[in-house]
């Protein structure tokens, strides 16, 4: 297959409150981007979408996101400008990113296919800000996430006030694939799941019942891209993220037996449910399993939620009522359903920062007597 040679230009259309508006052009080599083609597998309801990754310097990328159903041809006179360096931020700030992402500017991307001598426009929908650090990366986007090698599985990594919990990894080829739980902000569910590999990108977005999956770099199929980039390394074989349904059958009674590997986090995700629903629901102190143990892993409608608790404090004799932070929680979900501040919340628990890990014990008012 021939490869087709491609020009790529951002363009910035900027919004005044006059009537007459003005156009600018922000060219930039081709040499210095990558297409990432991702693909729809099975039923799902967000589009197919590809990503172009500009990468600015060894620690920064930004990557632009586009529908590939709204792609249109086009004929672009401007074209002939010198295209900026790779590493070129202008206009690039943070207020352009936030501008374009709140849709208060327009910014395109133009690709140019010299066989056909034609451009096809592509309205980029999503500027998302990846920065690389140390063992780890921060990306700002759909989410605001940070990740390093001492994120540990239940950890939140949304510094936005949201809720992604860091699930885990496992190797596919020589790279490391993460996974991540993203929650509904309003809801304990969760609203997607996404795969994101080390030096690599995002690798597969689920959501029930479907998934997108990454299937092409620079017209390259993924696996063989993945063996390019892995010849020198020793190769395991792809494994599959997603658990099997028959790796966590039930029995007749609804019941599920602890295998060895089995912890209550990947049960919860399995499941589509809480670490402390199923703790709830097996009266379990700690999260501690134990192999051959049989445990209800389903609401069979006799689950309580706990919270909050009523304690009396030994020192002041006050009455005090206790939220056990849940999987998934932020302060702010806690302090909205007991109707107080954060910042109420931070000062009686002497909280330095809004960080709260699952099963931490909050004190959210004192009773007196």
């Amino acid at each position: 297959m021939q490869k087709i040679a491609l020009l790529f230009v951002l363009s910035l259309f900027s919004i005044l409150l006059k009537a007459q508006s003005s156009e600018h052009y922000l060219l930039y080599d081709a040499a210095c981007v990558q297409k990432f083609d991702y693909e729809r597998n099975e039923e799902y309801n967000d589009l197919a979408f590809w990503d172009y990754h500009l990468k600015l310097n060894d620690k920064k990328t930004l990557i632009f996101r586009v529908l590939k159903q709204e792609a249109y041809v086009d004929e672009i006179a401007a074209l002939d400008k010198e295209p900026l360096r790779c590493n070129d931020e202008q206009f690039l700030d943070s207020n352009f990113i936030s501008d374009i992402n709140s849709s208060k500017k327009s910014l395109s991307i133009a690709e140019y296919n010299k066989e056909k001598k034609n451009y096809r426009m592509y309205s980029v929908k999503k500027v998302i800000v990846h920065n690389a650090i140390g063992n780890g990366f921060e990306m700002m986007g759909d989410y605001k996430l940070f990740f390093n090698n001492k994120t540990k599985v239940g950890d939140n990594v949304d510094s936005s006030g949201g809720r992604v919990l860091y699930m885990g990894a496992i190797k596919i080829q020589c790279f490391n694939l993460h996974h991540f739980r993203a929650y509904d902000k309003v809801q304990p569910r969760f609203s997607e799941e996404f795969y994101y590999a080390e030096q690599i990108g995002l690798f597969k977005i689920s959501k029930d019942p479907g998934i997108l999956d990454l299937a092409y770099i620079n017209g390259v199929d993924i696996n063989e891209y993945l063996k390019s980039k892995c010849k020198n390394s020793t190769v395991d074989k792809v494994k599959e993220p997603i658990a099997q349904k028959d790796s966590f059958v039930l029995d007749s009674d609804g019941m599920y037996s602890i295998k060895s590997g089995d912890n209550l986090y990947k049960l919860a995700n399995f499941f589509n449910t809480r670490v402390d629903v199923i703790m709830g629901l097996n009266n379990m102190k700690t999260a501690e399993l134990k192999l051959g143990q049989k445990i209800k892993v389903k609401d069979d409608g006799s689950y309580k939620d706990l919270n909050p608790i009523i304690r009396k404090d030994e020192k002041s004799k006050e009455a005090l009522k206790i939220h056990i932070v849940r999987q998934g929680e932020i302060l702010q979900d806690i302090a909205s359903k007991y109707k107080v501040s954060v910042q109420e919340i931070m000062k009686l628990n002497n909280l330095k920062d809004s960080k709260i890990e699952i099963f931490q014990e909050l004190v959210i008012e004192k009773i007196k007597p």
